[in-house]
């Protein structure tokens, strides 16, 4: 078997394995429950096999953590190359990140387990790293919003983008909380326009983004 060969088959096994992984979340089953034995289970092969992709645990959860950052990037990128106006990229980042967790009801549970945040680990960093790529990247297109006008010039840019990070938070836990009993994106839209009044709410910028 040539190198190429192995690396493409290893490549899609540990692909296997990490979608597995979200499946046992996505099914409620909890952090917990994400134990080699389980993952072995869902992915159809020995532990042993699961030893040779991963070394623990941990590992494999560091590799969830990368898929979400990856997947996230994603968005934001689109956005970017997008160069819709400010008000606009912030609604579609926000609706894009909400729609994201919905229909990834693994991620959302993931991102609520309080054992990838263990200090030090390289899951917490790479969360850490996340947010504050999150946040930058709002900061920036508020900035601009404000320059243009259609954000008004009294927001604090970096306040801002992390009472969005926390809309997005609050409004996940409900939803997972609640046993995801109503739509994500449709809630989280209530929330948006309170939002948008407050970035937008003076005498010389008027009606809502649309």
């Amino acid at each position: 078997m040539s190198h190429i060969v192995s690396k493409v088959q290893n490549s899609a096994r540990r692909e296997q394995i990490v979608r597995a992984a979200f499946y046992i979340l996505a099914a409620g089953e909890g952090i917990n429950a994400l134990t080699i034995g389980a993952i072995a289970r869902e992915t159809g092969v020995s532990t042993s096999d699961i030893y040779r992709h991963f070394k623990d645990n941990d590992e494999i959860t560091e590799e969830m953590v990368t898929k979400v950052h990856l997947e996230l990037m994603k968005n934001l990128t689109f956005l970017y190359e997008s160069d819709p106006s400010p008000l606009i990229s912030l609604k579609r980042f926000y609706l894009l990140h909400l729609d994201f967790l919905e229909t990834r009801k693994g991620i959302a549970r993931l991102a609520f387990s309080g054992g990838i945040l263990k200090a030090g680990s390289a899951s917490q960093r790479k969360i850490d790293y996340l947010l504050d790529t999150y946040s930058d990247c709002q900061v920036n297109v508020i900035e601009k919003g404000k320059k243009i006008g259609n954000i008004r010039k009294a927001v604090d840019s970096k306040s801002s983008a992390m009472v969005m990070i926390g809309m997005v938070q609050a409004i996940t836990l409900k939803w997972l909380v609640s046993d995801f009993s109503f739509p994500l994106v449709d809630e989280g839209m209530m929330l948006w326009h309170g939002y948008e009044d407050y970035l937008t709410y003076d005498s010389n910028i008027v009606g809502r983004q649309k």
